[in-house]
């Protein structure tokens, strides 16, 4: 293809403009492009291709390097990293999600607790589940309605008119305890009978 460039000693070349707008550098795998200043891309893509393709930004020590988006020449987030305890933040006018180097979640808080810290209100359309037992779980079949199941059987549920222990129809003994340690209210689910203080 037509064009002009610069080539090495065997001939190779290291770069290269071609007749179609193509500038090509280098010729081999680890060939770095070097730009001091800023560029502009005015495309509306940027892409790049091939194994493990990755962009690297290298900040200076102590410093914050990240990603700017902006609107109309408005930045409206920030993703970068804190150098000051390697967190990753994403940020609008404050902090609003940090992912730290110990791998924990914060929501609206810049130092979460635990793996999911959210300092606010969540939500969700029906389960809360523990890991590794899908049996097990809080669920909001409805508005206004929960209900509890542990290993697949409802223990616990409110129907939006009454509360219902034992929803599963299991052997399920149900106890009412005093601060004290007492048994204040016992049923006995196989026998149905119900014990006052005993």
């Amino acid at each position: 293809m037509a064009g002009f460039g610069t080539k090495d000693t065997d001939g190779t070349f290291g770069f290269k403009a071609t007749s179609d707008g193509k500038v090509v550098l280098g010729n081999t795998a680890d060939d770095v492009l070097q730009i001091t200043g800023s560029v502009e891309q005015k495309g509306t893509s940027f892409q790049i291709s091939g194994d493990d393709a990755r962009i690297k930004i290298n900040g200076d020590t102590d410093s914050h390097p990240g990603l700017e988006l902006y609107e109309n020449g408005s930045r409206h987030w920030i993703i970068y990293n804190d150098f000051q305890n390697d967190n990753l933040t994403f940020k609008s006018s404050a902090d609003r999600v940090v992912i730290t180097d110990a791998g924990r979640l914060g929501i609206g808080t810049t130092s979460p607790d635990y793996k999911l810290d959210v300092a606010g209100n969540i939500s969700i359309n029906e389960h809360i589940r523990h890991n590794g037992d899908v049996d097990t779980r809080l669920s909001f079949p409805q508005t206004g309605k929960i209900n509890l199941v542990a290993d697949g059987k409802s223990v616990f549920k409110f129907t939006g008119t009454e509360l219902v222990l034992n929803n599963a129809n299991e052997n399920y003994d149900t106890k009412v305890m005093a601060d004290n340690g007492q048994v204040v209210l016992h049923v006995d689910a196989s026998h149905n009978r119900v014990g006052i203080n005993t």
